[in-house]
């Protein structure tokens, strides 16, 4: 069994790490990175990953602490909330689930604001598809996988507490459209992306992170929606076990998952082993999953575990990743410390803090 005060310890330096301020010295760059790849002082889809992470620790320890950070950062950063793109909207699932326990005038006007977006400003694909904008490109008629995390499940969240229930059906109408062009029939595995206009797959690539936002995505919207016994509900149900059946499978016998998950000569890469650890985690305690995916995410937490040093960075993640055009990229990124890793990573070990029959007190 693993060593709850070994998670605890790991735990602790993850979020030292993720609230440092970077700025782009020197030894940033000898790892090739830049502060805005490891800073969480930015309104971006990476700092978004790292708050979501501070808030799912705070659900598993109680610590005031953690609220009161991140509070302080909503304050800080409130002004740069105005630019306003897919990734962008990554730091609103915190905030949503912030205003869900503290009421606060300016949050929920903020809340109020980017859902309206949603609605009406953010680019469409055919078919009515949320197109993965960001920050340098509107991504024209493009479905990525990342989307459904970065944008739906704030959506959903605000949904509900705003007493909207036309952007809960926005965001499974979302699930259904991304499922039907990027879940893979004969794998059950996900694409990267799809080109409405190009009618395309780019590479085909069933990328090992993007697999792990769509089966978090999956597991948190049958968290938010299961209880309605809904035809939808029971499809989202359906395909995330159909995925988990494909990514057990793909799992490598130290328990990370490879870059490419039907390539075995691919890298294995640490932020997509932490993502589908974490809804592993998450679908056995919610009764959708059976013991064979804890056992897979315990092993999984192992290996990560193994990669977190005492400074607390994370070993083996990848880069970045646009959605390319041929395999080879893929394998090509490069392995570099980054934010989401370390905040995936703090998902995943937070999770496993809510399964006392999984831990123990001394080392597997």
């Amino acid at each position: 069994m693993l060593d709850k005060s070994v998670i605890t310890t790991k735990l602790a330096a993850l979020y030292q790490e993720i609230i440092a301020i970077r700025e782009d010295d020197a030894y940033l760059k000898s790892i090739g990175a830049y502060g805005s790849d490891m800073s969480i002082e930015l309104w971006d889809w990476s700092q978004g990953v790292g708050l979501y992470g501070i808030w799912r620790l705070y659900q598993a320890t109680g610590e005031q602490r953690y609220v009161d950070y991140l509070s302080a950062w909503f304050e800080r950063h409130r002004a740069e909330a105005a630019v306003k793109n897919v990734n962008h909207v990554a730091p609103m699932l915190t905030l949503v689930s912030l205003l869900e326990q503290q009421e606060n005038a300016q949050w929920r006007a903020l809340v109020n604001e980017y859902g309206e977006w949603i609605e009406q400003g953010l680019l469409r694909t055919e078919m009515g598809g949320f197109a993965h904008t960001t920050a340098t490109r509107n991504n024209e008629g493009q479905l990525w996988v990342d989307t459904l995390f970065m944008s739906g499940l704030f959506h959903v969240k605000a949904g509900q507490l705003l007493n909207k229930p036309a952007y809960c059906e926005e965001v499974i109408y979302q699930f259904l459209l991304h499922t039907q062009f990027l879940s893979d029939p004969v794998s059950g595995l996900w694409r990267h992306g799809w080109h409405f206009t190009e009618k395309h797959h780019f590479a085909g690539a069933l990328w090992g992170r993007g697999n792990g936002w769509a089966a978090i995505t999956a597991v948190e919207l049958l968290e938010l929606t299961r209880a309605s016994h809904s035809a939808s509900s029971r499809f989202i149900e359906q395909n995330f076990l159909r995925q988990s059946e494909a990514l057990l499978s793909a799992q490598a016998e130290n328990g990370m998952w490879h870059t490419l998950l039907n390539d075995p000569h691919s890298y294995q890469e640490s932020s997509a082993t932490a993502a589908i650890a974490y809804a592993f985690l998450k679908g056995y305690r919610l009764g959708i999953l059976d013991s064979r995916f804890a056992d897979a995410g315990v092993n999984a937490i192992a290996a990560l575990l193994a990669r977190i040093d005492q400074q607390g960075q994370l070993a083996d993640v990848s880069s970045g990743t646009p959605v390319f055009m041929t395999l080879p990229e893929y394998t090509d990124v490069p392995i570099r410390q980054r934010s989401y890793g370390q905040s995936l990573a703090m998902l995943a070990l937070a999770e496993m803090l809510r399964h006392p029959n999984l831990l123990g007190t001394k080392p597997a």
